[in-house]
């Protein structure tokens, strides 16, 4: 029989996976998902934080904080936000038809092996990404994403658009 003084006791968290669960609904709960660009178009934003092994200390765990930023274009879209003019760009307009383009902004994720961290670095993320959204014209990415799209759905002859070409920089 085991005594009182020697008993197991139970650990502050259960595992690191109900510690990741439990962040990822705080993040749920207090990020907000609606980001509006310069030109009025919504774009979301999907917090998530893994936490993985340290590859040096085998004993601690890395938190990586990442935010999935995209939204969705169309032809109606880019005539309202005049992105695209009926009468000069009828021919794209006319490629496009009804199909609906994706737009993904990658972040570079932050990594920690401090879990308190994370909660202040994802407040100053999202107002850094809101501000750089909202301050910064996408006209000309929304334009190489069209002819990006265009390029690969139709197979064109011409040089396909570079990443760098199109990569757009919301940091201040």
């Amino acid at each position: 029989m085991q005594s009182h003084e020697h008993r197991p006791r139970a650990p502050a968290v259960g595992s690191l996976t109900s510690a990741n669960a439990e962040f990822n609904r705080w993040l749920n709960e207090n990020c907000h998902t609606q980001l509006p660009d310069a030109l009025g178009q919504i774009w979301t934003s999907t917090p998530s934080v893994q936490i993985l092994p340290d590859p040096v200390n085998k004993h601690a765990s890395i938190h990586r904080l990442q935010f999935d930023i995209k939204t969705q274009i169309s032809r109606h879209i880019l005539l309202a936000c005049a992105v695209l003019d009926m009468s000069k760009d009828q021919r794209l307009l006319s490629l496009l038809d009804d199909s609906i383009i994706t737009v993904v902004y990658q972040r570079p994720a932050f990594e920690t092996d401090l879990a308190y961290k994370l909660k202040a670095q994802a407040a100053e993320d999202l107002i850094k990404i809101r501000k750089g959204i909202l301050n910064v014209n996408l006209s000309d990415l929304y334009r190489a994403v069209v002819g990006r799209w265009v390029n690969s759905r139709f197979h064109m002859t011409y040089p396909a658009i570079t990443s760098p070409q199109i990569k757009i920089n919301l940091e201040f």
